[in-house]
C-alpha cells in the first residue's frame, strides 16, 4: 500500500504560489531601491539580481512556518493521547480515538490527522506502531517528535509499562513546551521590534522625497551621494542580518 507521507523539511509543489509569493515581495523590495535610488535602471537590475535569493528565503519560511504549526498540533496531540491513556486505553487504541478526536475538531487538511491516520493504516498493515511513528519523526525533522518517538521506541521494547512511561514523556515535554512558548512570547515582541526599525527608514526616506524633494537631491544628483545611500543600505542589511540570526539563535537554544 502507497501512503502519501510529507517530507516537511522540503516543499514538494506548490511551485506556483512560491514563485508568485517571491515575485510580489522582489517586486516591493525594487520599489525600495528605487526609493533610495531614484534610478528605474537599479531598481530593474535589483529585481533580477535578488529574485532567486528572495524564492529560497521564502521558501525556507514557508517550510518553518509548517514545521511551526505541526508542531502545535502534535501538541494537541499529545494532550488527546494523555487523556486517552489516562482513562486506562492502550497505546494503540488511544491514537484510534485521538483520531476520531482530530477528525471531529479539525479540518481534513490537518497535519497530525493526516499523520494518524498514516500510521493507523501502517499499522493495519503489518508495520509496528513504534516504525511508524519513527518514520513520522524522521520526517517531520523536529526533534520534539524525534525525541518523543525515540522515547516511545525505547519503552515498547524495554518495559511492559508503556503506557504509563508514555504519560509521564508526555508531562515533561508539554511542561517544556509551555516555558518554549513564554519565551517565543517575548521574541515575538523584539521581532515587532525590528519590523518597525526595518520599515521607519523607508517610510522616512519616502516622506522627505514627497514633501521635500530638495533634502534629497544631492544625494540623487552625485556619484558621492549614489555612495553614501549604497554604504547606508549595506549597512541596513547587515544590521538586519545580525538582528535575524541573534533572535534565531535564542528560538535554537
Amino acid at each position: 500500500m502507497i501512503y502519501k507521507e510529507v517530507d516537511y523539511s522540503v516543499m514538494e509543489g506548490r511551485d506556483a504560489n512560491i514563485l508568485l509569493s517571491s515575485l510580489v515581495i522582489d517586486m516591493l523590495f525594487s520599489s525600495i531601491i528605487y526609493i533610495f535610488y531614484n534610478s528605474n535602471i537599479v531598481s530593474m537590475l535589483s529585481m533580477a539580481i535578488f529574485f532567486k535569493p528572495i524564492k529560497r528565503y521564502y521558501t525556507q519560511h514557508i517550510i518553518r512556518r509548517r514545521k511551526e504549526i505541526l508542531e502545535l498540533q502534535f501538541f494537541e496531540y499529545l494532550s488527546i493521547l494523555k487523556s486517552n491513556l489516562q482513562v486506562g486505553e492502550n497505546f494503540l487504541e488511544s491514537n484510534k480515538k485521538a483520531k476520531e478526536s482530530l477528525k471531529q475538531n479539525f479540518e481534513k487538511n490537518n497535519f497530525m490527522r493526516n499523520e494518524i491516520e498514516i500510521l493507523l493504516l501502517k499499522n493495519n498493515n503489518g508495520i509496528s506502531i513504534k516504525d511508524a511513528f519513527a518514520s513520522f519523526a524522521k520526517r517531520s525533522d523536529l526533534k520534539s517528535i524525534q525525541s518523543f518517538s525515540k522515547l516511545y521506541t525505547i519503552a515498547a521494547t524495554r518495559t511492559n509499562r508503556i503506557e504509563e512511561l508514555v504519560q509521564e514523556t508526555i508531562d515533561m515535554m508539554q511542561e517544556a513546551f509551555d516555558k518554549d512558548k513564554e519565551i517565543n512570547t517575548l521574541i515575538l515582541e523584539k521581532k515587532i521590534e525590528l519590523y518597525i526599525l526595518t520599515v521607519l527608514p523607508v517610510f522616512l526616506i519616502l516622506f522627505f522625497r514627497l514633501f521635500s524633494p530638495v533634502y534629497y537631491q544631492t544625494l540623487y544628483s552625485s556619484i558621492f551621494g549614489r555612495i553614501v545611500i549604497t554604504i547606508s543600505l549595506a549597512l541596513f542589511a547587515l544590521a538586519q542580518i545580525l538582528a535575524r540570526k541573534i533572535i534565531g539563535r535564542i528560538c535554537d537554544y
